[in-house]
């Protein structure tokens, strides 16, 4: 279910070589990433806070990075592709800032120097073109001889911050699909609120709709299940805390678009967003991103239903409704509020295929902590509920189940 980004060192390196050249950043003095100081993006002193006239930025020594410095002319998809550009561009240089702060300008010199040569290895062709197979071949062994000339803790730095720019880049990425996908989204005149690519509900039912009944596509899709199946990755290494920065990483890009489309970008909310974004990057950057001990199998098993907890616990339901605007929007139905189309099964912690330590008492174990998270979940929804149904009106079906009782209702159920 959870997909781990890998990269070899030459992709790493031919992703790295697709931005300009660069305007170089001199360090500043050590500063925590927890510092409370505001203000901080305008603050730094900047030797080279403008580059000349038409000089490239670096992916990574921009000055004065953020968030909001993306296009605002031209279509929608051009605007969301500079400011996915600029996104990349702004938490690169972010991790650029990160590098020197807690590292100096020497390994950001070496990380520079590295990202430069590849660079110029991609304009030869990478290899792969033969008119230019010996510039390229030039190119490579100038790299190789670099690297060979670092130190072990060199070679560590400089690895982890391509690494580290690579998921950065990725989580930008992600991101953007995400922000292709509303922009479409919000072209439509319809009440379909699925997105209307051939691969998906909201492009196959309206095709469907052409070539059968509207009674037997709702029947189709309301007796059908869906069972996914949530499994342990066995090369899964990356820590639950990392995970979680990442989320929020992603989570400042949605608020950053939020600002933008609705006007409320006010210098001091960009200053706030631009300062939570580096903190966040320090903060990945000083974690030890590697589960150094092997799990268990119950901390395996509660690692993989955290998707359950972080992501499906709300998005399944927001599908559901989303899938029901697209029914009643193709053949006029409303999705039952029975329907189950979708239905999650997990393997951790009852596989026994092969693993000994998936004993019955570790099964019993697991189980019973995956009833505590779903009653967890559900006490959660509704203590939220009991906010906010305030009447006391009822329908007389519910007025026999609890009489004339004006007590809580959760405690009037909980005696039934």
């Amino acid at each position: 279910m959870r997909r781990i980004a890998t990269s070899s060192r030459s992709s790493l390196l031919r992703r790295a070589s697709k931005t300009s050249s660069s305007v170089r950043v001199p360090a500043s003095s050590s500063r925590s990433c927890l510092s409370p100081s505001r203000n901080f993006h305008y603050s730094r002193v900047m030797a080279s806070a403008s580059p000349p006239s038409g000089a490239a930025l670096s992916s990574i020594a921009e000055p004065n990075p953020s968030l909001f410095k993306g296009g605002s002319n031209g279509d929608a998809k051009s605007v969301a592709d500079t400011q996915l550009r600029a996104d990349v561009k702004a938490m690169g240089s972010l991790l650029g800032q990160v590098i020197q702060d807690h590292h100096g300008s020497e390994i950001f010199d070496r990380v520079e120097h590295l990202r430069n040569l590849a660079k110029k290895f991609r304009e030869a062709g990478g290899g792969r073109d033969a008119m230019k197979l010996e510039e390229s071949r030039a190119v490579l062994s100038e790299m190789a001889t670099y690297v060979s000339t670092l130190n072990n803790e060199e070679l560590f730095l400089v690895s982890r911050s391509f690494t580290h720019f690579l998921a950065l880049a990725n989580a930008a990425e992600g991101h953007h699909r995400i922000r292709l996908m509303h922009a479409k989204a919000n072209t439509g005149t319809g009440m379909s609120a699925l997105s209307s690519k051939s691969d998906s509900c909201g492009g196959v039912l309206p095709q469907l709709a052409k070539e059968h009944d509207a009674d037997a596509i709702f029947d189709a899709l309301t007796s059908q299940t869906v069972e996914l199946v949530l499994t342990a990755h066995p090369t899964e290494v990356n820590r639950r805390t990392i995970l979680d920065k990442q989320r929020r990483v992603q989570s400042l890009l949605t608020l950053a678009d939020r600002y933008r489309a609705s006007g409320e970008a006010t210098p001091y909310k960009q200053v706030e967003l631009n300062d939570a974004l580096y903190r966040e990057i320090s903060s990945i950057w000083l974690s030890d991103e590697v589960a150094r001990e092997k799990p268990s199998v119950q901390s395996e098993a509660a690692r993989g239903t955290l998707v359950v907890e972080t992501v499906l616990w709300e998005t399944l339901p927001q599908f559901l409704r989303k899938l029901n605007s697209t029914l009643v929007d193709t053949i006029g139905k409303k999705l039952p509020l029975d329907a189950a189309p979708l239905k999650f099964a997990s393997w951790m912690g009852g596989d026994r295929d092969g693993n000994p330590n998936v004993t019955s008492t570790v099964t019993r174990e697991v189980c019973l902590t995956n009833r505590i998270t779903a009653a967890t979940l559900l006490h959660r929804d509704l203590t939220t509920l009991e906010s906010e149904l305030s009447i006391t009106n009822c329908s007389q079906e519910l007025r026999d189940i609890v009489g004339d009782t004006r007590e809580n209702p959760t405690d009037a159920f909980s005696s039934l």
